[in-house]
């Protein structure tokens, strides 16, 4: 799995309205190249926080951030203790995202970013305003984590889709995730997102370069 991808796909899950309060485990199947894994995606949302364990064969990350009602990020930390704790703060001031943490190699992290969108940390939740609004497309920014660096992504409605998950109808919103710029033309993803929640159900994910194997993603338990 491309490391870039995966950091990117996890800080993009921190858009859920603050009025969505609950604890809860989701499990998912995810196959990449023929291989099924099981990948266990845990969030507890109490007021304007959440926090998230996202749990997979091969890395495990620990998020905790803060969201105002609008799903606008204010604060998002992250810790990777397989990379020697790794971490990093992203906390918004103003028109600016201030960057502090500690990486790999033990090196501090100070800087300070200009936004020039909204910026959201995950687009693995999606806020109801827009799931569940006319509006057809929305472009936000999200902190790549890996280079601290920010990228703008853009979300667009494609259709309504009723999935059947442990045998029960869940009716979501397709989604295409892309880049805003001709890279869009190379790179893009897939996600249902359910009406009730704005909580992902299924992917198709591109979580690496062009020409990466496709993941696919799908909800086992409701």
């Amino acid at each position: 799995m491309n490391k870039m991808i995966f950091f990117l796909m996890l800080f993009l899950l921190g858009i859920m309205p603050v009025s969505m309060l609950y604890a809860d485990d989701f499990y998912y199947n995810s196959t990449t190249g023929g291989v099924t894994t099981e990948e266990v995606w845990s969030i507890n949302f109490s007021g304007q926080g959440f926090s998230l364990y996202a749990g997979g064969p091969d890395k495990q990350v620990e998020m905790d951030g803060l969201s105002d009602s609008s799903g606008q990020g204010l604060k998002i930390s992250y810790r990777v203790p397989e990379e020697n704790n790794r971490s990093i703060t992203a906390e918004l001031d103003g028109t600016h995202l201030i960057l502090t943490g500690i990486e790999k190699n033990g090196r501090r992290i100070n800087r300070k970013i200009r936004l020039r969108s909204p910026f959201f940390s995950s687009f693995y939740v999606m806020p109801l305003h827009f799931i569940n609004s006319d509006e057809e497309q929305m472009d936000f920014c999200i902190l790549e984590p890996l280079h601290n660096s920010i990228m703008k992504i853009r979300a667009a409605k494609e259709q309504d889709e009723t999935l059947i998950i442990e045998n029960k109808p869940v009716e979501t919103v397709k989604v295409r995730i892309t880049l805003p710029n001709f890279l869009g033309a190379f790179w893009r993803s897939y996600v249902w997102y359910r009406k009730s929640d704005g909580i992902f159900v299924k992917t198709e994910e591109t979580r690496g370069f062009p020409g990466t194997p496709r993941t696919y993603m799908i909800m086992k338990n409701l």
